[in-house]
């Protein structure tokens, strides 16, 4: 395995909603990125890099549903494709593309024992229970 890339860590916390400007002022997530790379990489799992390579694929799927978003918003104003054969509901997809990206921006967060503190998609502040909250991530059912 190999260790965290800068460009990896910047997308962690991006996903996550950490700032990436004062992150050494959040050592917590900055700690567990570290802590989820295996003995051999400088980090504290004997895995043998099992924990780092899934997330590495959650972050490639995520890239995925970020290409496929600003592809759906390039044909926001189409609605039909040749008299009607095609048509493109681009609205759908991109609520659909947002959900799949927040389950994504879950599973990356559960190794690393956080949750998100603000949504990617939409850059609010997540809040995480009471009734009308804006969370779209799961809560503490306890």
């Amino acid at each position: 395995m190999v260790a965290w890339s800068e460009s990896e860590k910047a997308d962690i916390r991006a996903y996550l909603g950490f700032p990436a400007l004062f992150h050494q002022f959040e050592p917590r997530l900055e700690n567990a990125i570290r802590s989820v790379q295996s003995v051999a990489d400088g980090g504290v799992l004997n895995d043998g890099g099992a924990t780092q390579e899934r997330m590495r694929d959650v972050l490639s799927q995520l890239a995925e549903v970020d290409c496929r978003l600003r592809k759906t918003q390039i044909y926001g104003q189409a609605l039909s494709v040749d008299g009607n054969d095609i048509k493109v509901d681009y609205i759908r997809a991109g609520i659909w593309l947002r959900m799949e990206g927040r389950r994504l921006i879950t599973q990356l967060a559960i190794p690393l024992g956080t949750t998100p503190i603000k949504d990617y998609y939409t850059g609010l502040p997540i809040n995480n229970g009471g009734f009308g909250g804006n969370s779209p991530f799961p809560t503490d059912l306890a």
